[in-house]
């Protein structure tokens, strides 16, 4: 008979001694399944399966959105929470750097990489065509 095959928590429900029929296993093995008890997945919500705090403002563990210091913080430099991102701090720095970094290329003139000769590029100086040109090409 096929009762060592059965899953162990139907193995206890129905004694072997109960069924003299596979036809019999099956509806006793049915019986103590409706038995069972399934957890509903609909029911449990992240907070309760994770049971830690999440902020939904920054998605960080361990505080809720009304103690969140990032939300705080943006409401004293006065932006609203809507036009404020999570990386907003370090999106507006890196945009500050990339500003002040293309200032000062357009400031500084072209210079040539292998005679430091001002308004030329390696390729197109006069002077270190002559020099590096045959070098380029030959290794």
């Amino acid at each position: 008979m096929v009762y060592g095959l059965i899953h162990r928590q139907i193995s206890e429900k129905v004694p072997r001694d109960k069924v003299q029929s596979f036809q019999e296993l099956l509806t006793q093995a049915r019986l103590a399944e409706e038995t069972f008890e399934s957890p509903d997945v609909s029911k449990i919500t992240g907070t309760e399966f994770k049971g830690q705090k999440r902020c939904v403002y920054c998605k960080n563990a361990s505080h809720v959105k009304e103690e969140c210091r990032k939300l705080k913080k943006a409401f004293e430099l006065g932006n609203s929470p809507q036009n404020v991102t999570r990386n907003t701090v370090h999106q507006t720095q890196a945009n500050v750097q990339v500003q002040n970094a293309t200032a000062q290329e357009i400031s500084s003139p072209v210079s040539c990489y292998g005679c430091g000769t001002p308004g030329f590029i390696r390729s197109n100086c006069p002077n270190s065509s002559t020099k590096y040109g045959s070098s380029l090409g030959s290794s």
